[in-house]
C-alpha cells in the first residue's frame, strides 16, 4: 500500500470513482447519445440523400433519353402522314383539275359548236337577205341619181 501511497492515492479513490462514474453516465445519457444520435440521423440523411439525388438524376436522363427516342418516333411518324396526306390531296387536285379542265373542254367545244351553228344560220340568213338587201341599196342610189 505504500506504492498507493507514495502515488497519491488514498481512499477517496473510490469516492472519486463513483463521482466518475455518476457523471459519465450523465453526460453520456444527456450529451454523447443525443450528439451520436443527431450525428448518425444526420449521416443518413445526407449520404441518403446524395444516393436518392443520384438514383433521380440517373433516372431523369434515362428518361430525357427515352422521351427523345419516342419523340423522334412521333416526328417520323407525323412527317410520314404528312408526306402521305400531301401527296394524296396532290393527286386528287391533279384529278380535280383534269376533271375541271375536261368539263372545260367540253363547255368550250359545245360553245363553238353553238357558235359556229348560229354563225353559219346568221350567214345563210344573211345570203338570203344580200339580193333585197342590194336591190334597195340600188334604188336609192339610182333614185337620187334620178333626183338630182
Amino acid at each position: 500500500m505504500e506504492i498507493f501511497a507514495t502515488l497519491g492515492i488514498n481512499q477517496t479513490v473510490f469516492i472519486q470513482f463513483g463521482i466518475f462514474m455518476i457523471v459519465y453516465l450523465v453526460l453520456s445519457n444527456m450529451l454523447f447519445k443525443p450528439y451520436l444520435a443527431a450525428f448518425t440521423k444526420r449521416k443518413e440523411q445526407t449520404v441518403g440523400k446524395t444516393d436518392l439525388a443520384e438514383r433521380f438524376i440517373k433516372e431523369t436522363e434515362e428518361l430525357e433519353a427515352e422521351f427523345a427516342t419516342k419523340a423522334r418516333e412521333m416526328n417520323k411518324q407525323t412527317k410520314e402522314i404528312f408526306d402521305s396526306s400531301r401527296t394524296e390531296a396532290l393527286k386528287k387536285y391533279d384529278d380535280v383539275v383534269l376533271e375541271a379542265r375536261g368539263k372545260a373542254n367540253k363547255i368550250l367545244d359545245a360553245a363553238r359548236t353553238e357558235i359556229e351553228t348560229q354563225v353559219s344560220a346568221a350567214r345563210q340568213q344573211l345570203d338570203s337577205e344580200i339580193p333585197a338587201v342590194t336591190q334597195t341599196i340600188n334604188a336609192q342610189i339610182v333614185g337620187k341619181e334620178l333626183a338630182q
